[in-house]
């Protein structure tokens, strides 16, 4: 049942568990992200080459460049576009959780996933703290997404 069901992860994890999250409301009453993998478009334009084909292209297309990156699966995915294309409603049945590290590679599409949130006015709690990414900042703040997951059961 929805009320009794979170999901949570970082790194890689936090953009699968924002993505699901996202394009299932009806499933999650809370969404943990840490240190989530969100890139936004520019940054993926940008992206090295290399990078781009071991990582992401993996996903979304090797051996793209520039805006050709850009693809229609792209944007079924990037919680960025997902924050237009789902009925704000239903996203904001949903508990959200963010949390970055003020020295994560990630800062920036984490940071930009906060002001589209705030811009839409979709309730969330947004967390940057000194940090990077890696397992030691993970372990410091897995606590209080817990905590924040055990809120949302209590209803």
């Amino acid at each position: 049942d929805k009320k009794f069901r979170a999901i949570a992860g970082l790194s890689m994890g936090g953009y699968g568990a924002l993505q699901t999250a996202m394009r299932n409301t009806d499933m999650f009453v809370a969404c943990v992200a840490l240190s989530s993998g969100v890139f936004t478009d520019e940054q993926l334009i940008k992206m090295d080459n290399k990078i781009y084909d071991s990582f992401v292209g993996l996903t979304f297309g090797e051996g793209l460049k520039g805006k050709e990156r850009i693809t229609p699966t792209w944007k079924d995915f990037s919680p960025l576009y997902l924050l237009n294309s789902q009925p704000f409603n239903k996203l904001k049945s949903v508990r959200w959780y963010l949390d970055i590290g003020d020295d994560d590679f990630l800062y920036k599409g984490n940071s930009t996933l906060h002001i589209k949130m705030r811009e839409m006015e979709l309730p969330h709690e947004y967390r940057v703290r000194d940090g990077n990414h890696t397992w030691t900042y993970w372990r410091t703040g897995l606590e209080n997404g817990l905590k924040f997951i055990g809120k949302s059961f209590h209803q």
